[in-house]
């Protein structure tokens, strides 16, 4: 231990912090479109909450979308209930907004948030923005269809995921080889079952569509549960796998109406107090598309992670070998002393958060390819998981 911790402490954090600042830092390229559509009334912009023209479903004045912007970019609360013209109902009134202001908060831990891009968004009327829409609409309609028949070898429903499987591979984006970014092909160059839906990360097409962390538990400290039962064990506590489940074609914003009240920002659950989502009382393993969207709709944000994080260290899973350098007890060379190495301890956080980074991040394996599935349930108008997935 050093003689004087606190100057120890400040050195540490000013070095990482000069690591931070030396590296690259990528520029943030966006499409054309918010741009070459001003004068639309900013129609490719996300406009989600504020007034909307009830005929064309654009935002009804663009100085409005303008103003959100700009709040956008002061990055403070205030001017989003100050600034930015919103339209109200007394009857349902409005649902707030979701950390608009995130994007450029400062943070201590990791990169800074603009410290990291990715790809812009495909631009209107091109072929990849015609296949992303097909793709997420193609799988909307397979959200009844079981996940086994997601799978190669498929089941009794496989003919619908074949037929869509047949319309993504006669786009013209498809035919033409995919051109914009990366996708996981099969030898034929096309998009089969185990890549369908699934993302591009490293090892998205191997296995099962549904992510073994989503089913399984694992064996608690009286030995009474496996990871067959779905338990996973959280201290003295049990985390059960299993879903609330909706009932099968229950959907929503099926008329323009429905969903021009949701694109105003209005909180289409306020009268009946209601969860949004009418749910069977009964629970089971994630099965279908809709499963799926019932967990994304309620569950924390952090909690598919957790929960592979407790199964992999339930499981006493072995730590990647390089963490030995970050942590624990070692041979350590002391300028300042003489005699050799010297064994010292780093101490136990620094592999703990490392390590629960990695577990952490080993959930979003099928998790955000899956995600895909799930915001047309859950009453979002916008392929955020398209975003999501290219953001990975």
């Amino acid at each position: 231990m050093t003689v004087n911790r606190r100057e120890t402490a400040y050195r540490v954090r000013v070095d990482a912090a000069e690591l931070a600042r030396s590296r690259t830092h990528p520029a943030h390229n966006a499409n054309p479109d918010e741009q070459r559509y001003a004068a639309a009334n900013y129609p490719m912009s996300f406009t989600k909450g504020l007034y909307h023209d009830p005929a064309l479903g654009v935002v009804s004045d663009g100085a409005h979308f303008e103003a959100f912007r700009n709040a956008i970019d002061e990055g403070w609360a205030e001017p989003f209930t100050s600034r930015v013209p919103v339209p109200t109902d007394e009857e349902l009134g409005r649902r707030k907004w979701e950390a608009p202001t995130a994007g450029i908060v400062y943070d201590l831990e990791g990169p800074d948030a603009q410290a990291v891009t990715m790809p812009p968004a495909p631009e209107l009327c091109s072929d990849e923005l015609d296949y992303e829409m097909a793709e997420v609409y193609e799988l909307a309609l397979l959200r009844d269809v079981p996940f086994l028949n997601f799978d190669q070898g498929g089941g009794p429903q496989s003919g619908k995921l074949n037929t869509a499987l047949g319309r993504l591979n006669a786009l013209k984006y498809a035919t033409d080889g995919y051109q914009g970014r990366p996708r996981t092909l099969d030898s034929n160059g096309t998009i089969d079952r185990q890549q369908a839906f699934r993302g591009s990360s490293p090892g998205v097409d191997a296995g099962p569509y549904i992510s073994q962390f989503l089913w399984i538990g694992n064996k608690d400290q009286a030995g009474g549960t496996s990871p067959d039962d779905g338990q996973i064990v959280f201290g003295a506590q049990a985390i059960d796998q299993r879903v609330l489940t909706a009932e099968d074609g229950d959907d929503y914003m099926q008329t323009w109406d429905s969903w021009l009240q949701v694109q105003q920002g209005f909180d289409v659950n306020a009268p009946d107090c209601s969860f949004g989502q009418d749910l069977k009382p009964h629970r089971r393993f994630i099965y279908t598309p809709r499963d799926l969207a019932t967990y994304v709709h309620y569950d924390a944000l952090y909690q598919a992670y957790l929960n592979a994080c407790l199964i992999l260290l339930g499981m006493q899973t072995p730590f990647d070998p390089g963490f030995a350098k970050l942590s624990g007890m070692r041979p350590v060379y002391n300028p300042a002393a003489t005699g050799g190495a010297i064994p010292q301890n780093a101490g136990g956080f620094a592999l703990w958060a490392f390590a629960a980074g990695i577990f952490l991040g080993a959930g979003l394996i099928h998790v955000l390819g899956d995600a895909s599935s799930t915001f047309d349930s859950a009453g979002t108008d916008y392929p955020f998981a398209m975003v999501l997935c290219g953001a990975m």
